[in-house]
C-alpha cells in the first residue's frame, strides 16, 4: 500500500491502491507515516477508487450509445442517422454544467419549423433512452431531468383532426 524511502535527505512516501496513486516528500519520518496512513484510509474509504470517467456533454453519450447500443437494434441504420443529426446541433456539445432547459426549448422551437412534432418526439425518445442506458449501465450522471421536462407544445396548429 504505502512505501516510504529516504531520498535526498527527505522521506518520500508513495501510496498506490487500485488505480489511485499519489506521493509526497517530508522532512520527518513521523509526518510521512501519518500522511501515508491518512491516504490509505481515504483511498480505502472509496473516495478515489470509485471514480470513473464522466462525460462532459450529450455528444459523448450519443457517441458511445451509437457504438454499443444502436447496432443491436433492428432499426440501427435509421437510428444512426438520427444520432448523427442530433450531434450536429450545438447544444449537444455544451458542457452539462452549462446546459439549460432554455437551450433545448430553443432547439425544439427551431426544429418545429422544420419537421413535425412526431419527429421531435422520436428524437427525444432516443435521447431519453441514451440517458437511461448511460445512468443504468455505464454509471454516468446525465441531466435526464432537463429532457423529461421538455414537452411538445399542445397548440391547435399541431393537432391533426380526421373526419370519420
Amino acid at each position: 500500500m504505502a512505501s516510504i524511502r529516504r531520498r535526498n535527505g527527505k522521506y518520500q512516501v508513495q501510496v498506490r491502491i487500485g488505480k489511485y496513486s499519489t506521493s509526497k516528500s517530508f522532512l520527518l519520518l513521523s509526518d510521512a507515516k501519518d500522511w501515508a496512513r491518512a491516504q490509505e484510509i481515504e483511498a480505502s474509504g472509496r473516495l478515489f477508487l470509485g471514480r470513473q470517467y464522466q462525460p462532459k456533454n450529450f455528444s459523448e453519450i450519443l457517441t458511445r450509445y451509437a457504438k454499443e447500443i444502436t447496432p443491436i437494434k433492428r432499426s440501427a441504420e435509421n437510428e444512426l442517422i438520427v444520432i448523427r443529426a442530433l450531434q450536429r446541433d450545438s447544444w449537444t456539445r455544451v458542457d452539462f454544467r452549462h446546459l439549460r432547459t432554455e437551450d433545448l426549448i430553443k432547439w425544439r422551437d427551431q426544429r418545429l419549423t422544420e419537421v413535425k412534432p412526431a419527429t421531435i418526439k422520436r428524437q427525444l425518445n432516443i435521447l431519453k433512452h441514451a440517458c437511461t442506458i448511460a445512468e443504468r449501465d455505464w454509471e454516468y450522471w446525465t441531466p435526464v431531468k432537463i429532457i423529461n421536462r421538455l414537452q411538445l407544445p399542445a397548440s391547435p396548429k399541431y393537432l391533426v383532426r380526421r373526419i370519420a
